[in-house]
């Protein structure tokens, strides 16, 4: 009896053994099914991550710019977003990541999404800006151009307006050099003429009669004597009569304190010496005249020569001699 009641547990818990041990096979069963489902659901879930990234990332490549182009604030958003996507790539390449890196990679790629969304909006704002400045650099460069056409024409007006206006100062000049010559001309004709120019020398005796003298040491003047030609252009009144005695040595006899200076020669401009001058009273006529030169010291022996100047004309010259 006590065998059989042995034998009957020994059975009982072999059956036992039996159905826990297809309990544990159907449980490791449905373990191993569920692992599968939730492998294949994270691989699932990480492909779908793995595309929202790709995608991301391929619609932030649509909008580059150079670097030129770049503002400030593009600049520090592009540096965020390389860090997401170096954060993002890290969770994306693991071959084993857990529910819990998935979940953050999830989080990470919507906030990824976020700084595109933002990325577009700033690339759209800085393409209309280039836009309306573009259109402003058109608009700008049309007025630059009609302005510079407008200058050009101007120019072109000043240009010709030089020119006629050095046409007409050449004009003007040469009108005032034809004037002056005719001027100097009509002067020049209307000055006396002097012909049969005579010089001695004259020793004052102490009567105040005059004697002529070829000799030097009694010398006491020099007088040079004239005609005075008619003129019929020359106008009649008081004329001023420039005298130059020129001595052997070939200088102009000249003492200042005695009456000489200087005037300024009609056809050169040049200003020239005088001896001595008069004053007469041209009627327009022919007449005689003389003029006297008396020095503070003596004269030399030699060839003198004596020249009549009028208005600053040379009207006459003559040549004599004291021994």
């Amino acid at each position: 009896m006590e065998s059989n009641n042995r034998q009957a547990i020994f059975i009982g818990v072999i059956a036992l053994l039996f159905l826990l041990n297809m309990f544990l096979l159907y449980q490791n069963q449905r373990l191993r099914s569920q692992h599968k489902d939730t492998v294949q659901v994270m691989e699932t879930e990480k492909n779908t991550l793995q595309a929202d990234f790709d995608r991301t990332i391929a619609e932030l490549e649509q909008y580059k710019l150079d670097s030129e182009q770049k503002t400030t604030e593009i600049t520090d958003l592009e540096g965020k977003i390389d860090e997401q996507k170096q954060e993002i790539a890290k969770i994306l390449s693991k071959s084993n990541a857990s529910a819990s890196e998935l979940k953050k990679a999830r989080q990470l790629i919507e906030g990824l999404r976020t700084s595109a969304d933002d990325y577009k909006k700033q690339i759209e704002a800085l393409t209309f800006q280039n836009q309306q400045l573009q259109q402003e650099n058109t608009g700008l460069k049309g007025t630059i151009s009609e302005k510079e056409q407008t200058l050009q024409q101007k120019e072109a007006s000043l240009a010709q307006a030089e020119a006629e206006k050095a046409e007409l100062a050449s004009a003007k000049q040469t009108l005032s050099e034809q004037k002056d010559q005719l001027s100097s001309t009509v002067k020049r004709g209307s000055v006396m003429q002097a012909a049969n120019i005579t010089g001695m020398a004259v020793d004052v005796r102490k009567s105040g009669k005059e004697v002529a003298t070829s000799r030097a040491r009694k010398a006491d003047q020099l007088k040079v004597c004239f005609d005075v030609l008619r003129n019929p252009i020359a106008k009649p009144g008081r004329k001023e009569i420039m005298l130059r005695i020129i001595s052997p040595q070939g200088d102009v006899l000249s003492v200042e304190s005695m009456g000489s200076g200087v005037f300024t020669e009609g056809e050169t401009g040049e200003q020239m010496k005088y001896t001595t001058k008069a004053a007469i009273d041209y009627q327009n006529q022919s007449e005689n005249y003389c003029m006297y030169w008396e020095q503070n010291s003596s004269f030399i022996k030699g060839n003198y020569t004596a020249e009549v100047y009028n208005d600053g004309y040379l009207i006459g010259s003559g040549g004599f001699t004291i021994k």
